[in-house]
């Protein structure tokens, strides 16, 4: 605890972040249960963590692939 003390955690807003995501994940399941879909807040929440993860991947790949062809041209 010392080391995010440290870092300047506060505890108390992390508890309270938490607890508003609960309360968030209530009123989405409640409104997809009303439109009859079933919402799992864990794979929901991995399957776009995993995409903003994979898009960013291959930007990183492209400006990659851009700068050894950059180099290419340079040496050419």
């Amino acid at each position: 605890m010392k080391l995010y003390q440290e870092q300047g955690f506060d505890e108390e807003r992390w508890q309270d972040l938490v607890a508003e995501g609960k309360e968030l994940g209530k009123e989405i399941k409640a409104i997809a249960d009303e439109y009859g879909v079933r919402w799992n807040p864990k794979t929901e929440a991995a399957g776009r963590a995993e995409g903003v993860l994979e898009k960013e991947e291959e930007k990183d790949n492209k400006m990659e692939r851009a700068k050894e062809k950059a180099k290419e041209e340079e040496e050419d």
